[in-house]
């Protein structure tokens, strides 16, 4: 089977838990974040583009964000689920199908910094009282 992409834009999700995987040889790099929602995880390998110049070359490379620059927006969902328990969020992320092992999988994923800063913290929607 060929493996099936396309793009979730503006999904309404339920995020529970978000957990940071750290790199093994240097804690401070991210290798993953795992969102946790009602659709399955969604995960982002955060990554950010530095530059150097060797030898009057302009040299760019894509390396693991650390701890220290993840969007203070990460650290804002992690705080409202803390205290809530769940957040409600419009989101976009690809979706990948494939078959391993002969069972059917769904691979939830961001792309880029960019998608992610497209995520949206939806309105909480106020309990009607209801009288008895």
């Amino acid at each position: 089977m060929v493996k099936e992409t396309k793009f979730a834009e503006g999904v309404d999700v339920n995020i529970t838990g978000v957990e940071v995987e750290t790199n093994n040889f240097n804690p401070e790099l991210v290798n993953r974040i795992r969102f946790k929602t009602n659709k399955g995880a969604i995960t982002w390998k955060p990554k950010v583009q530095k530059s150097k110049f060797i030898s009057g070359l302009k040299v760019l490379s894509s390396e693991q964000m650390s701890i220290k620059e993840l969007p203070e927006s990460i650290l804002k969902i992690g705080q409202i689920i803390s205290d809530k328990g769940s957040l409600n969020m419009k989101v976009n992320y690809t979706i990948m199908e494939d078959v391993v092992d002969g069972e059917n999988k769904v691979y939830r994923f961001i792309t880029s910094q960019k998608t992610f800063d497209k995520w949206a913290i939806l309105p909480e929607t106020p309990i009607e009282e209801q009288t008895i």
